[in-house]
């Protein structure tokens, strides 16, 4: 495992690889079919709960409905989804906001433009080795984030949105994110599971469903839980839906069906009338069992979804990357959000 520090020119780079990289075929798999009019292809994280409102509204026909056929297809992390969209392999993608951002914000970079929101606030939480010892827990966030100091903390990528959360976490505690802290690179939801257990690393910012099952196995605990909407600074739309502004014009009506679409998905997803009916496909698409699938499909994570971006969250986290000289100016929220998803 390689140990990388991080920096301005690293950051801007990985952002303009991120935009100039041409999309290979076999990043992607398709997971269903169809053609016509409104034929949709739609850039998805397998296995991560933040894309289950894609693949409930695929196989719910709620995407079916509003006369869309839709193809699903699968990308591993934010810049394979970037480059299927700018490629043209999809119409639309789930990304983080920050690096949607970044490559925005590269020279040259993308038109790229919301036009649905999707996890509201963090869905993420930060946790450590359940037998790291954290003196600073009880005195709450940010002087928890202290007992991080010379820890190592594990990330899927370099310069990934993880990576960038936690190191405005360390910063809010007037740590150094270059100096006080270890990163390590591990790739996947699995290995960073395997890392946590094995105590190859000593924290994680875990997105789920890699944060309930390493917290029920006992493998890690809560330093900082961001789900519950604290600390307010902390809490902007973490991902949403994108697509380029020349697919929008392009495809208007087959991007107004899908933002109809998802509105009634998110109303379906936060009902808990529909639980029993959800759970199955919770099950088949995160590969767990219902124990854990109920644990997932908990009111606290399923509070973090929500269909319209907030203006004031999206302010927050562009001055944060501002403030971490990860951007130069704040983007127009109104050039970058889609009315439709205002």
């Amino acid at each position: 495992m390689h140990i990388f520090r991080l920096s301005r020119r690293i950051l801007g780079i990985l952002a303009v690889a991120v935009a100039l990289v041409v999309f290979s075929t076999a990043c992607v798999s398709d997971r269903t079919g169809g053609g016509g009019d409104k034929h949709l292809k739609i850039a998805i994280f397998p296995g991560a709960m933040q894309s289950l409102p894609a693949v409930l509204a695929d196989e719910l026909g709620i995407f079916a409905k509003h006369g869309l056929e839709v193809t699903l297809l699968n990308v591993q992390g934010g810049p394979a989804g970037t480059s299927a969209v700018l490629s043209g392999s999809a119409d639309v993608m789930l990304n983080g906001t920050d690096n949607v951002t970044l490559a925005r914000a590269a020279k040259g970079g993308p038109d790229l433009v919301v036009v649905s929101g999707n996890t509201s606030k963090q869905i993420n939480s930060l946790i450590v080795r359940s037998d790291l010892p954290t003196p600073n827990l009880d005195s709450g966030y940010p002087e928890a984030m202290r007992d991080l100091a010379g820890k190592k903390i594990g990330v899927p990528a370099r310069g990934s949105s993880l990576e960038n959360i936690t190191r405005i976490m360390l910063k809010a505690a007037d740590m150094d994110p270059d100096k006080d802290v270890i990163w390590l690179a591990l790739g996947t939801a699995q290995a960073m599971a395997t890392a946590i257990q094995t105590g190859q690393v000593d924290a994680l910012l875990a997105p789920e469903p890699l944060l309930t099952q390493t917290v029920l196995k006992g493998d890690a605990k809560f330093l900082v839980d961001m789900r519950t909407g604290k600390p307010e600074e902390l809490q902007w739309p973490f991902n949403m839906w994108w697509a380029l502004r020349g697919t929008i014009q392009k495809k208007h009506d087959s991007i107004g069906a899908f933002q109809e679409a998802m509105k009634e998905t998110f109303a379906y997803l936060q009902d808990d009338a529909n639980l029993d009916e959800i759970l199955p496909h919770v099950q088949k698409f995160m590969g767990v069992d219902e124990a854990t699938a109920r644990k997932l499909m908990s009111p606290l994570n399923i509070s973090t979804f929500g269909y319209r971006v907030s203006e004031s969250g999206m302010l927050r986290l562009w001055e944060h990357m501002k403030d971490l000289n990860l951007i130069d100016t704040v983007p127009d929220y109104k050039t970058v959000v889609d009315a439709g998803a205002r």
